[in-house]
This record gives C-alpha cells, structure tokens and sequence, in this order.
C-alpha cells in the first residue's frame, strides 16, 4: 500500500521572507500586492502580539493598504513576491529529497505544501514515527515551521495536514476514519463549492459523503465527487515529483594554466556559444551570468553580470563578459574558466511584427546599451525613474538600479509609512472664475492633466497676488520676472495624515500665464505661503 507525506507550510511567503530577513519577525507586517485594480492590497499580514497593552490585530487579506495602515500605525509593508516563492519551495523540494526520492509541489496556484511519496522508505528511519520525527526536526533547524502527516492517499495526508494536528500518523487503511471529522475544506474544493455545501448544513466530511452519490455532481459540480474519492482512497492520485532542470553550465579546462587575456577572451567566447546553444534548447534566456577563473592554489575569481533584458546571443554575452573580465587583476595563472547561467527567464520568440514600430524598433537596442553601460559604470550608476502611488508629490517617484526586478514583479520595494499613508481630497472639477473644465485636453489645460512631469526637487517659494486671500492666484513673481496669471484651475487639496509625522497641508494650482507658460503653484494652508512646485513646458 502506498504511503504519501505532506509537508505544509503556513503562510510560506512569509516565513521565506522572515528566513530572509529575520529582522522583520518582531515587526507588524503585512506582504502587499500591488497590482489590483483597486489598488495595493493585503495578501499576508504578521502582528506579533506583545503582551496585552500591545495587541496586534490581524489584517485580513484583501484589505486595501490605506485602510490596513489606519489600523496599524507602525505597519511594516513589503511586496508580495509569487514567482520567488515558488523557486524557493523548488528549492525546499530538491532539498526535501534526503527524506524520499520522489518530492512533489502541490498543485494550487499559490502552493505552500509538498508531498512525498515515502512507500518503502520508512525502514531507513525506523519506523514511520522516527521520520516524521526527523523532518519536523531538520525543517526546524532551517528555521521553518511546518506541520506534517502521513497517510495512504494524496487527499488524506493533506487534509490533515492542513486541518489536523501538527504532526498526524494514520496506520495504514484507517485514512477514512481519521479525514471524516475534518471540515469540508480539506477537500480542497472551490471556495464557492464549500460555502454552498455550509449553506445547506454540511460542514464535515462525513456530512458530504452521507449525501447521495448520484445528486452531488449535477448541484455542485464533478469536482466534489473527485476530491471526496481521492481522500478516502476510491480513486487514485497521481503524484508528478518535481524535477528540477539542471543548471546551465559550461566550463573549459587548460593544458597548463595561463595569465594571457587573449586566451581567456577566447575561452569565454567557446562558452558563450556553449551557453548560448543550451539556452536555446530551453527556449529561455541569461538574466544573470558567473564566470569563475580557477587558480592552482587561490579560490577562483568571480565575475558576475546581470541584464537588462534575457539573452542568449553568444556575441551580447561575450562583449559583456568581456568588458568585465578587462577590469579584473588576474593574480594568479588561470587553470580553467567556468561560466554558469545563475539566473534564466523565458524569452519571447514570437512573430515579429509586420509593420516595425518605433517601440519594437528600439526595444533591443535599448536593452544592450544598458547592459552595456551597467558593465562598465556598474549597476547602481545606471538607473530608471519608478513611481510611486502616492499623493505627495515628492514621494510619487524614485530611482531604481536600471537592472533588477521588473515594476510589476514589486510594489516599491519597503515601503515607508509617508510614502503609503497620503490621503488626497481633490475639489469638483470645475475650472475657477466660473468657467466649466472641458471634458477632453485640447488646447485648455484640464484639471486631469494636473501633475506636471517637471517637479523641482524642493518647491520654491514664489511671492503671489491673489484678489482674495485663499483664492487663486492672479500674478506671482519667480527669477525676478513678474508672471500674470490668464488661467487658473484648482484647488486640488492634499493633505497627509498624521501617521506621517510633518503634516502637509496645500492648496495646489495649475496657472496658465499670459505668454502661454503653465505652472503648479500651491499654497500652504498652515502659513499661507505660496511655492512654485513644478512647470508642464
């Protein structure tokens, strides 16, 4: 009879996080992703509780950030990362091999279990009691907590897995007995199958399999008969063990060890075609290449290079290697060079475009040019704007390193509290003086287009006239030079909490002058001074 295991690991992004950063463990903190249509939102949240007068309140997932930062006032946000949580149970998997030959990732779309197939493997451990022991152990020394059970069927060592004790042995044919008083959930059902099966009384696994056979699949789909079987053992499951794909590597070994940089040249150029082959056959291509110099004596002489966009031409490859292998000091004659592909990504072949735009045009040349200037100036010299969701002007865009991870794969990196607790009120849209803001930009400004692409770094103070003294203003005089206001839109209010320490209260204007140029003025409630914030020419 066969014997599977589920290893499940509660809220596995994030005790990836916290084995990463450990800092983070004692914080309040919430994984956040970005993406949504209604903006940042919670996936996972982590409030210690530190005694009663600092109860921590656990926020639940799908919250808006907003709201989930009025809530908690000293919240901690990180980015919700799926793809680096799945290689990271890929990892866990291969890793898990120790205990079984065949380790498996559940099948869900965001998986936090794996499953092993121990049939047979019990007697290496003594006993099936001694390995469950054991993998609780090991998982605990890694600094992950995890709840295991073994059972005869897929569905069954799941379900208790998930809603049994922390660690459940169930002898061998008694799986039913032991998954019937479980909730309907560890059938691993739709959400929207199992609130309808609560809503008519059946809450336990025994409740459903009560139920006639012939009825279910017509009121709650095919599934519910499927999931039922597969834990009580009626029908089998199929467990695929993950196999990880051996890494992309290539290495040249000299007759005798060498110091001259044309040989080295030429060895990574053999390499990159190597290379360059091997990732064509996985139709994938190199974010991230280590090349290592072996020395007789000394450990070898790294040389990392990252890119813009994946790529697998040999000639890219070697021009960037190249470069950096130029600036390395070779201290010691080289015996053998391996170049190894540390981080791969899936590069698009699809149909070129038949008519070639500019976008597409430019795309890649764009792209080797930062590679490029990345390898000779290094990776924090070159850089590309991010923007922020954030009402203040000043928090609304920063600088990231040109090469890292794409903006959808991240919300902002850590986040700071002024930079996701700014509260913006804006006025109707209505253009000042009595005139109605037309709904389209034409040739008139509208109070949509308002945010300049030109901001100063730090608003400069401007001496305004304005005919009332919380009105728009009428002239103002910036370099010397007077300027007379033809047009005005505004207010548009925006205030920040006061979780974000200096509190900002202004009044922002779009001015149209005489001579045609448009400015972003604003007024400060507090003082009622006025500042030239930014210009749209």
């Amino acid at each position: 009879m066969a014997r599977v295991m589920c290893v499940y690991l509660p809220a596995w992004p994030l005790q990836r996080l916290f084995g990463r950063r450990p800092e983070l463990r004692d914080k309040p903190l919430v994984l956040v992703n970005a993406s949504g249509l209604r903006g940042p939102q919670v996936v996972l949240s982590s409030v210690p509780r530190r005694g009663r007068s600092r109860a921590g309140c656990v926020i639940p997932p799908g919250t808006p950030l907003a709201e989930a930062v009025s809530i908690q006032s000293d919240l901690q946000v990180e980015p919700h990362d799926p793809r680096r949580d799945r290689e990271s149970l890929e990892r866990l998997a291969a890793w898990a091999s120790r205990f079984s030959p065949a380790v498996a990732i559940e099948d869900a779309a965001a998986p936090q279990s794996l499953l092993l197939d121990v049939t047979g493997c019990a007697a290496l451990f003594r006993g099936e009691p001694n390995l469950l022991r054991q993998v609780l152990r090991e998982f605990g020394a890694i600094g992950l907590q995890a709840r295991v059970a073994l059972a005869d069927t897929v569905g069954a060592a799941w379900a208790l897995a998930h809603f049994g004790d922390a660690c459940t042995l169930v002898p061998a044919g008694r799986g039913e007995r032991a998954v019937a008083p479980l909730p309907i959930a560890a059938l691993r059902l739709p959400p929207e199958t199992i609130e309808a099966l609560r809503a008519l009384g059946v809450v336990r696994v025994r409740d459903l399999a009560a139920l006639p056979r012939s009825s279910l699949p017509a009121r709650f789909g095919p599934a519910v008969i499927e999931r039922l079987d597969q834990a009580l053992g009626r029908t089998p499951e199929l467990l695929v063990p993950h196999r990880p794909l051996p890494g992309v590597e290539a290495a040249i070994t000299f007759e005798y060890a060498t110091d001259r940089r044309d040989v080295l040249h030429c060895a990574v150029r053999q390499l990159t075609e190597q290379v360059g082959e091997m990732l064509r056959e996985r139709s994938a291509g190199a974010k991230q290449l280590v090349c290592l110099l072996h020395h007789d004596v000394t450990k070898p002489t790294a040389i990392e290079v990252s890119l813009y966009r994946s790529s697998r031409s040999p000639r890219h490859l070697e021009m960037l290697l190249g470069t950096r292998l130029e600036r390395v000091e070779v201290v010691e004659p080289v015996a053998a060079v391996t170049l190894r592909v540390a981080r791969t990504a899936p590069l698009d072949d699809g149909q070129a475009e038949l008519f070639e735009t500019e976008r597409t045009a430019g795309a890649e040349p764009i792209g080797k040019l930062i590679d490029q200037l990345c390898s000779r100036l290094g990776r924090d010299a070159v850089t590309r704007p991010e923007l922020v969701p954030d009402a203040q002007p000043e928090f609304a865009c920063r600088f990231e390193p040109a090469i890292g991870d794409s903006p959808e794969q991240k919300v902002s990196g850590t986040f700071s509290l002024r930079r996701v607790a700014g509260v913006e009120s804006s006025s109707p849209q209505t253009k000042l003086r009595g005139e109605k803001v037309p709904d389209t930009f034409s040739d008139t400004l509208t109070f949509t287009a308002s945010r300049p692409l030109r901001l100063w770094p730090e608003p400069l103070p401007v001496l305004v006239m304005s005919v009332v003294p919380d009105g728009p203003p009428v002239r103002f005089r910036w370099l010397h030079v007077e300027h007379r206001v033809a047009s005005a839109w505004g207010p548009e209010r925006i205030d920040t909490g006061w979780w974000r320490g200096d509190d900002v209260r202004r009044d922002y204007y779009v001015v149209e002058t005489t001579d045609g140029a448009r400015f972003w003025l604003f007024r400060r409630r507090d003082d009622g001074h006025w500042f030239l914030h930014g210009c749209f020419d």
